[in-house]
């Protein structure tokens, strides 16, 4: 048995030298040139085309403790890439017609709190349920990325939440929150839990003999990569310390990665009907678009549509790209957190492009439309200068008065001029996509509308930036508990600005933009809104980019500053 196995991986491996040839290895090892460096953590690329393993090579070192060289065997952690091996599982279960996508997660996981409307296995699997993310939730609980997490924590935990960012379908927000409780309904309905399902339904028929899904963080995984951060001093060790799994939790190795590439084009695994569920793009509640797949989203590179997901925990970063018209698929893992694996794999896949000599495949024709221009005074267009905030989003957009041009500011980099077409409707110039930006008010400009050609818009409010005395923010000042993440904060005044501070966070100094709205640069707290009854401020809430509203009421509690 053991020779047949050596026989077959000499086979596999003569076929890769053979193909290896025909590859511009200088180029891609050009591109990786820093991973190869010594003493630094490194690299490992897998290129698949037409069905086949051509290049796979690996840069620098797994671990810089022992020296051990990074190689397409190295067991490595996926990271996220994982969703779409979940997505997988889900679309198997529901050829056996054990579930449906359209089924109500409380079907089978009845301890989640009923949120007042359905949230099925769809919803979960394209991140539009409205769950706020476990990450956030947990950090701002109070939580450690690097503390012994387990899945049944996370799980417990999920359960005691009662609050949505929005209704179901009704918009895309990121939520590993939704793998977790994915993860769940596997191990619910085939009686096995997700690292079992995994490996007995794709690693094994697929021959990933060397991956896993990883349960145990204290488990023995012999030349594993480990993770690193960059620091001013060199790379330290990034800790990663949980047993989660769902959203992540795979460790696999870029000869096993290349397996799961290849089943896309030669699909031994499944059936061509069920990677086509996979690969199709979701829509919202009212029909948009907003280019995400089933554990994966749609994008475009070189004028090719492509399939694509990152990877990021820790210091372990990753990035699977499909080109399906060109049977093309790329992964880069990399071992050290500043890695930029998707500019890397995008960059490799560029090699192969650009000698192809098949016509480019057309992008979607640019959204264009006619539009008659109007002249506008100078005194009237001024009129519409301000900062324009985005309450669902949480973000900030300028407005300002520019050599005669109005113009649509993101950051002083990122700046767009708008066209008038009527007394206070603009048309957004230099952008792909066709943009009206409607400063909707009866006498002051109050509001600004991003109208898109497709899809729903956004309402930014206008506003002033606004400061507060020190004697002001003592309003402020208190002790406040929020009872879905069973937590106290605590705000007070230091050196006339306001702090949030948690027991077991840093520190987070919060910045006033309108009447009892601030934001700050904690990754997890974007913004506080305070909530007053009668005057009197009663409680407040916390959002981030993947996490909305989630409330904390003031107490009566003795707070000391």
């Amino acid at each position: 048995m053991q020779s047949a196995k050596r026989i077959a991986s000499f086979i596999v491996f003569i076929h890769c030298v053979l193909a290896t040839s025909q590859v511009d290895t200088k180029t891609i090892n050009a591109l990786f040139y820093e991973y190869s460096i010594p003493n630094t953590p490194g690299a490992v690329v897998t290129v698949v085309k037409n069905g086949e393993l051509i290049f796979s090579h690996g840069f620098g070192n797994a671990n810089l403790e022992y020296n051990i060289p990074f190689t397409p065997q190295t067991p490595f952690n996926i990271a996220s890439l994982t969703k779409q091996f979940v997505c997988f599982g889900l679309l198997l279960l529901q050829n056996e017609e054990k579930l449906t996508l359209e089924d109500d997660v409380r079907t089978f996981i009845p301890e989640l709190h009923d949120f007042g409307n359905v949230i099925t296995l769809r919803h979960l699997m394209s991140h539009t349920s409205g769950l706020n993310d476990q990450w956030h939730l947990l950090s701002l609980a109070g939580w450690k990325l690097d503390d012994v997490i387990t899945h049944q924590m996370v799980l417990e935990f999920l359960y005691k939440q009662r609050t949505l960012g929005f209704l179901p379908g009704e918009r895309y927000s990121y939520s590993n929150s939704s793998y977790t409780l994915l993860s769940e309904v596997i191990a619910r309905v085939s009686g096995m839990k997700l690292p079992e399902f995994l490996k007995k339904y794709i690693f094994e028929p697929l021959g990933m003999n060397n991956s896993r899904v990883q349960d145990n963080y204290r488990g023995v995984i012999k030349n594993r990569a480990y993770s690193y951060q960059k620091t001013n001093r060199g790379y330290v060790k990034s800790i990663f310390s949980t047993d989660t799994y769902g959203p992540g939790g795979i460790i696999t190795t870029g000869e096993d990665i290349a397996k799961w590439m290849i089943n896309f084009y030669d699909t031994k695994l499944g059936s061509r009907e069920l990677i086509q569920l996979l690969d199709n793009q979701q829509t919202l509640n009212d029909g948009t678009k907003f280019g995400g797949a089933l554990g994966q989203f749609h994008s475009t590179h070189m004028n090719r549509k492509i399939i694509q997901h990152t990877g990021s925990e820790a210091g372990y970063r990753s990035y699977l790209v499909r080109i399906p018209e060109e049977k093309l698929s790329i992964c880069v893992f990399s071992n050290r957190n500043n890695a930029d694996t998707k500019r890397l794999a995008l960059q490799t896949a560029d090699i192969f492009l650009k000698s192809d000599k098949k016509p480019l495949i057309p992008e979607e024709k640019e959204i264009s439309k006619p539009f008659t221009p109007v002249k506008l005074t100078n005194r009237k267009l001024k009129s519409f200068e301000g900062k324009y905030w985005d309450f669902e989003k949480d973000y900030s957009r300028t407005i300002k008065l520019k050599n005669d041009t109005l113009r649509y500011i993101i950051h002083e980099n990122r700046q767009f001029p708008l066209v008038p077409i009527s007394k206070q409707k603009f048309v957004m110039y230099g952008i792909k996509d066709y943009y009206e930006i409607d400063f909707n008010s009866n006498n002051a400009i109050s509001k600004m509308e991003i109208l898109p050609e497709k899809g729903r818009g956004s309402i930014l409010e206008k506003y002033e930036d606004i400061s507060y005395t020190e004697n002001q923010l003592q309003s402020f000042k208190g002790l406040y508990f929020s009872e879905e993440l069973n937590t106290f904060i605590m705000l007070s005044v230091k050196e006339g600005k306001l702090i949030l501070s948690h027991q077991r966070q840093e520190d987070t100094e919060l910045h006033p933009v309108l009447k009892d709205f601030f934001v700050s640069n904690t990754w997890y707290i974007k913004s506080v809104r305070f909530i007053r009854k009668k005057e009197t401020i009663s409680g407040l809430l916390v959002s981030s980019n993947r996490m909305k509203n989630v409330k904390f009421t003031k107490t009566n509690g003795v707070f000391s500053n």
